[in-house]
């Protein structure tokens, strides 16, 4: 993650960062290519198959919601909940009994509780960037570029949901060894993201990367996929530059 699961990726942004005091955003999220193993699930012989095809159900979903922890290397710990569609976003972050919420929505990136004040701003372009990450349309592009190389691990049990393990091997940049708990039946959709070491360097901005403190471990649990979500502006925003938006 150089910062957050959704992938962590993410992950997990300038909320995230404004909340630390510096930045990079949360993304612990699985990869896109996979050496082919053995122990298949069904409908998927290989890592590879099995995350093609939660991509394909990431792109076509109307939402998803999740939440968890991500530890940083400066010894910060943040708390996340996440609802995202293919294109908005809606973001609580807590650490430090501060908290930061962040939308997405109609190309803005909304704040408040941040460096920016109690009340809801409109985030310039530059401090935007990493947030558009949350949104799904992005995080599918991201997770199918920023990847290591990944197996199939052990089936385990997940709140009554049987789930497939993938592991990352973190190898690749913008990259963290996780494992990633996939449901086995269609459409196939996270149930939860445990990042195990440091986010290597090297992912870009637009998946959520910038300099700062470092995640090192992460839990987020999802528990809703493909459920109506409407997510819109705050009302009467002040943008940075003395407008209201």
């Amino acid at each position: 993650m150089t910062r957050r699961p959704r992938a962590l990726a993410a992950a997990v942004v300038l909320a995230v960062l404004a909340l630390a005091g510096c930045g990079s955003s949360p993304t612990a999220r699985p990869s896109a290519t996979a050496r082919p193993t053995a122990g298949s699930t069904p409908g998927s012989d290989s890592a590879d198959q099995l995350y093609a095809e939660y991509l394909s159900a990431l792109r076509a979903a109307r939402s998803e919601h999740y939440r968890g922890t991500v530890a940083f290397n400066d010894g910060t710990s943040v708390s996340l909940e996440v609802t995202a569609t293919q294109t908005t976003a809606h973001l609580l972050a807590r650490t430090q009994g501060v908290a930061v919420e962040e939308i997405v929505a109609g190309g803005h990136v909304y704040q408040r509780g941040g460096s920016h004040g109690p009340e809801w701003v409109v985030l310039p372009t530059t401090e935007a960037v990493s947030a558009q990450a949350l949104t799904m349309q992005r995080e599918a592009q991201c997770a199918a570029r920023e990847h290591g190389r990944l197996r199939l691990g052990p089936r385990t049990r997940i709140g009554g949901q049987l789930a497939a393990t993938i592991v990352d091997d973190g190898a690749g940049p913008g990259a963290a060894p996780q494992n990633s708990y996939l449901t086995l039946d269609a459409p196939v959709h996270l149930v939860r993201v445990v990042q195990t070491g440091p986010a290597s360097g090297g992912g870009s901005p637009d998946c959520g990367h910038e300099p700062g403190p470092v995640a090192v471990s992460a839990s987020v649990d999802y528990d809703s996929f493909d459920s109506p979500a409407l997510i819109t502006p705050p009302p009467n925003p002040t943008d940075l530059n003395g407008q209201t938006a």
